[in-house]
């Protein structure tokens, strides 16, 4: 019986949210768009900020970057926002190559 208690006790303590991180914490990414201008990639996030009254729409803020590469882009995004970047809600990519 107090194998099974030891047991019992065990997993109480060692479950839980070891992961949890706060909404707060992150910036939910919505939209997204990438250029290529000047031998450069130009990269947009447009970002839901959640501060919905029932008189007003969401607010939304835009952040950019630009990189030789995509990722230096996205890189160059991330250090210019004050949170973690979230980008699991992404629902529209807009790619826009221009040649002249």
């Amino acid at each position: 019986m107090k194998k099974y208690m030891l047991i019992l006790f065990i997993i109480l303590l060692t479950s839980g949210c070891w992961n949890y991180q706060e909404l707060n914490e992150f910036a939910i990414v919505t939209g997204m768009a990438i250029d290529f201008q000047d031998n450069q990639y130009k990269l947009s996030f447009l970002i839901a900020n959640g501060n919905k009254n029932e008189s007003e729409q969401t607010k939304t803020s835009i952040l950019t970057g630009t990189g030789i590469t995509i990722y230096d882009a996205f890189k160059d995004i991330s250090l210019i926002s004050p949170k973690e970047l979230y980008i699991s809600h992404l629902s529209v990519i807009i790619v826009s190559f221009l040649t002249l």
